[in-house]
């Protein structure tokens, strides 16, 4: 998934592989996904691999981005297991709504510099509808899975 703002700031969203690929005893870690993180602002450019989502949640959020695109109704946030990202929506001028995507990757990198914070996207509802078939797209290649 890949939303570009008209500043040039970009945020990608890849689903790389199962966190545990011969899968685990309960269901979250079974299902739990490594995703790549990538932001790009005028302040730099950041790209992190981490299990940031379950694959449930990817579904969710990619039902979420739908609704948006399609003006129906819907929660205004999604949060997930990990504390890693959020996503919020918000109304903005004409057709336009802003997107927030919120990160904080200060648990995964001690130590080290991490983004924090928000970034904002003011988005149409063609733009919405490419992130959803975008992530969509990536969720075929990881059905939920059992506990084995």
């Amino acid at each position: 998934m890949r939303i570009e703002g008209p500043d040039g700031s970009r945020f990608e969203l890849s689903l790389l592989g199962w966190q545990h690929p011969h899968g685990a005893s309960n269901e979250i870690d079974a299902n739990r996904l490594r995703v790549r993180i990538a932001l790009a602002t005028e302040e730099g450019a950041f790209a992190e691999i981490t299990p940031g989502l379950v694959a449930w949640e990817a579904e969710r959020l990619a039902e979420w981005l739908e609704a948006l695109a399609a003006h129906r109704a819907a929660e205004s946030e999604q949060r997930f297991l990990e504390p890693d990202l959020r996503f919020r929506i918000s109304p903005a001028s004409g057709v336009a709504r802003l997107l927030r995507i919120g990160i904080d990757l200060r648990a995964r990198r001690p130590g080290r510099e991490a983004p924090v914070g928000e970034v904002c996207f003011a988005l149409d509802e063609d733009a919405l509808g490419r992130a959803a078939r975008t992530l969509r797209a990536q969720i075929r290649r990881f059905p939920p899975r059992e506990a084995s």
